[in-house]
């Protein structure tokens, strides 16, 4: 991606998601490319600084979770900024096929990633795999509401 403009940041990232979904973990080298070595990265879980923090986090995601399969519902570009929708399937080791429906904001520099922020409910996803977490989830969110 070094040298791409901001415009083929859909194109590398739909790449890196069907790389990913061929080739798991083993495309994980091929993702990377993609940010900036100073990349801040964040979702729900955890915050990252640093491209070598998110190489760790990506293997350690592989190695718990398995196969997981990616798909970019919808993409956005304006200036060097992209806002994306997308899903993740995965089943653990122990438990139901789990769908995590996500949404991303990227920013890039040098043609490359330099923030990407995630946005999802792990809660939410995991209470739709499971009806009787699913019947607890719907209970405390009417009490919320």
């Amino acid at each position: 991606m070094a040298g791409d403009s901001v415009n083929d940041l859909e194109a590398n990232l739909r790449s890196a998601f069907q790389a990913a979904n061929e080739r798991q973990s083993a495309a994980i080298d091929d993702i990377l490319q993609l940010y900036h070595e100073d990349v801040y990265f964040e979702d729900p879980l955890q915050r990252l600084y640093g491209k070598q923090a998110l190489a760790r986090a990506l293997r350690n995601m592989y190695r718990m979770l398995g196969t997981i399969e990616f798909q970019i519902q919808s993409f956005s570009l304006r200036g060097d900024e992209a806002h994306l929708t997308w899903m993740m399937c995965f089943r653990p080791p122990l438990g139901p096929l789990l769908r995590i429906e996500a949404a991303s904001l990227i920013k890039v520099r040098d043609g490359r990633i330099v923030y990407h922020r995630d946005y999802w409910d792990l809660l939410s996803s995991l209470a739709n795999a499971c009806p009787f977490l699913a019947r607890i989830y719907r209970g405390l969110s009417r009490r919320w509401t």
